[in-house]
């Protein structure tokens, strides 16, 4: 007896779902991998080579750093402010020279 009116389509949905699965379970596992596991070794072992030469002959302690500028040395302050209101200029101390 059928409980559903549903229930043979779900099934046969899950049918269908079932044997697509197995047939994408099979595509994946009949493709080879696609990277070669002994040229990367040998690239491997060319790199670590490579920076054991860097690290004998280059002396990390002399060298710049390349993403930082050179410390500056730092500017000044401002000196009118220690003098007081001698240094400040109102514009009637202004005159054009050439025009006397």
């Amino acid at each position: 007896r059928v409980r559903s009116l549903n229930e043979p389509y779900r099934y046969r949905m899950q049918q269908v779902i079932m044997q697509e699965n197995a047939q994408m379970v099979n595509r994946i596992l009949s493709v080879g991998p696609t990277f070669n596991r002994k040229v990367e070794a040998q690239d491997f072992s060319r790199h670590r080579r490579a920076a054991q030469n860097l690290q004998r002959f280059v002396d990390r302690g002399t060298l710049p750093h390349k993403s930082l500028p050179a410390l500056r040395v730092p500017r000044p302050s401002s000196t009118w402010t220690s003098q007081g209101l001698e240094a400040l200029l109102v514009p009637g101390d202004l005159c054009r020279v050439g025009s006397a």
